[in-house]
């Protein structure tokens, strides 16, 4: 529902969309914030979506309806510029979409039909997401069949089993709840077998999805790779294949939003909440009830909020799974969301995420089109070389997992050395501890979005030059159209394994270009709210640096890794 104070701003921006004076100034909406906890407190669907969004104001959007086709093509844009005000929430621009019924439980017949229906149709009609017959990881979990009196599930070798069919995935956070895992003592036990009863909520469900889908195994890393730290070997060996085991799974299962195992990835949920309310308005500036037309409204930052900012798609691990996997099904808190290489759906949008609801069709987390990249890469970085687009999906992969947590620090390499083994297939390109050896003069280039922000792991982890030294959001280096200053005649790293996408040891680089005496010095009066962190450069005695005021920087800009007092 909506509740009337929500009702009354949307009638008066719809009242004056077509007037001048007022399309570009805010309307009032829950100026108190008596008439916001009131609206919370009836359920109402536009401030319950502004409330989960935190740190942004709430975008919405409108699709226009009749009462004999509910979904009509057709849109009304209700002021391009219109905004609610709000002292605490920021603003929220409206746009336009409709509504579908849901129950009240994530895990509902439903709910895993309709799971059933997207798997479905992904695998007789999406080529992108094919996986290769017949390969399968070191070890699985083997899953009883239903109706015995105790069902369980016993760990199998699938170098000694015969294996024909399809097996799934997880991806979920471990969290800091003691879980059952598999060690070099427990090993012959999960041989035998557990019973399903004796596993942790979570992974009880994750089985029962499993089964639902006509699929009999699935491998889960707790239970699938050797835990023991004192011996790494079996560890190392099988990140090294993760990628395999994920890009050849049948369907991936994402517990978005569940802590740790201890957690249901089911979720009790108010359908009336997260379906696009229906609200009834009179465009123009009156007329009566002949006017009356029914809109939708659908919140505009939903996938964002319920999918890429869920908990477990800002893991590092998780960051690779789910570009590796060919099928996701992401049970979240609210709804069921999918996931393919051609395909984005939600509960609310069954049959395909609508374009409207993101910025660009390569905006999708698992779009691999060069040639879409590239266009949208060039708006956002300008001029890059034609036919770069193969570079800038990786700069994008960089982009977002640069800003993705870790357990442990030292895992950043290794935890997407998966996706470097992918992306090598299409560059055909040598791979230098997150860069490319053809682009390697660009992607020195990278820089910290903010270098007060990032910064430095004790222990080693990587040569200094490249961005996985770091921690925190970077900028990656791209291929510029125009040629780099520098050239590099020759690197070479040392490995942690025979795997050179993972760890590193140590690296070095050779360079050739001008050399000349620099002197970086601090600004000490800019229009720079953080002046601390500008820099003059002054070349053999000459200060180079020009502040522009139109675009409140200075150049050449002096991007630091981390923040740094001065220069001794």
């Amino acid at each position: 529902m909506i509740c009337s104070v929500c009702q009354a701003s949307i009638q008066q921006a719809a009242s004056n969309v077509h007037s001048e004076s007022v399309q570009r100034q805010p309307i009032e909406h829950h100026y108190t914030l008596n008439t916001f906890k009131r609206s919370l407190d009836e359920g109402c669907g536009v401030m319950s979506a502004k409330l989960g969004r935190r740190e942004e104001a709430a975008t919405f959007l409108f699709s226009f309806s009749t009462p004999h086709k509910h979904q009509s093509r057709s849109q009304l844009t209700v002021g391009p510029n219109l905004f609610w005000k709000h002292p605490q929430l920021a603003e929220s621009r409206i746009y336009f979409h409709p509504p579908r019924e849901l129950d009240p439980c994530t895990g509902s017949l439903a709910t895993i039909a309709l799971a059933k229906r997207w798997v479905t149709d992904c695998v007789a009609n999406h080529d992108s997401c094919k996986t290769k017959d017949g390969w399968y990881p070191t070890r699985l979990l083997e899953i009883g069949q239903r109706g015995s009196s105790e069902q369980s599930v016993r760990l199998i070798e699938t170098n000694v089993t015969s294996l024909t069919g399809n097996y799934m995935t997880l991806t979920h956070r471990w969290g800091s709840a003691d879980q059952l895992t598999l060690t070099v003592s427990s090993y012959p036990r999960m041989l035998e077998g557990i019973p399903v009863a004796l596993l942790p909520p979570l992974f009880r469900d994750v089985i029962f999805v499993t089964q639902e889908l006509g699929v009999h195994h699935i491998w889960i890393d707790s239970l699938c790779i050797i835990q023991d730290q004192h011996d790494a070997e079996d560890w190392h060996r099988e990140a090294s294949l993760m990628h395999n085991v994920y890009s050849n799974s049948f369907c991936n299962i994402s517990a978005t939003d569940a802590g740790d195992c201890t957690e249901s990835i089911f979720h009790i949920r108010d359908p009336s909440a997260i379906v696009p309310q229906r609200v009834k308005i009179m465009p123009g500036n009156g007329g009566g009830e002949s006017e009356t037309k029914f809109f939708s409204l659908h919140y505009k930052e939903s996938w964002v909020s319920e999918v890429s900012s869920a908990p477990v798609n800002k893991r590092g691990w998780a960051f690779q799974e789910r570009f590796s996997a060919p099928r996701i099904l992401q049970f979240g808190r609210r709804q069921l969301l999918w996931e393919c290489f051609e395909k984005d759906a939600a509960e609310v949008y069954p049959d395909g995420l609508p374009l409207s609801l993101r910025k660009v069709n390569s905006d999708r987390f698992k779009c691999l089109d060069p040639e879409a990249i590239w266009a949208d890469s060039t708006l956002q970085y300008g001029r890059l070389k034609p036919g770069s687009g193969e570079y800038m999906i990786w700069s994008r992969i960089v982009n977002r997992y640069a800003t993705c947590q870790l357990t442990f620090p030292r895992d950043k390499l290794i935890a997407i050395s998966g996706l470097a083994k992918r992306v090598a297939s299409i560059l055909q390109d040598n791979y230098v501890a997150g860069m490319w050896r053809r682009n390697l003069e660009n992607e020195l280039l990278w820089a910290a979005a903010d270098a007060r922000q990032t910064s430095r792991p004790t222990e080693y982890r990587a040569p200094t030059w490249s961005w996985t030294s770091v921690d925190g959001d970077i900028h990656p280096g791209t291929p510029r159209l125009e040629p780099p200053l520098i050239q590099v005649e020759d690197c070479q790293l040392t490995y942690e394994t025979p795997d050179t996408t993972g760890g590193v040891t140590g690296g070095w680089l050779r360079l050739k270009g001008a050399v000349r005496g620099m002197k970086l010095v601090r600004q000490t009066a800019t229009a720079f709210e953080h002046k601390e962190d500008c820099w003059d450069m002054v070349i053999e005695g000459v200060n180079i640096s020009i502040f522009h005021s139109f675009g409140r920087q200075i150049e050449p800009r002096v991007m630091l890794d981390v923040f740094q007092h001065d220069f001794a």
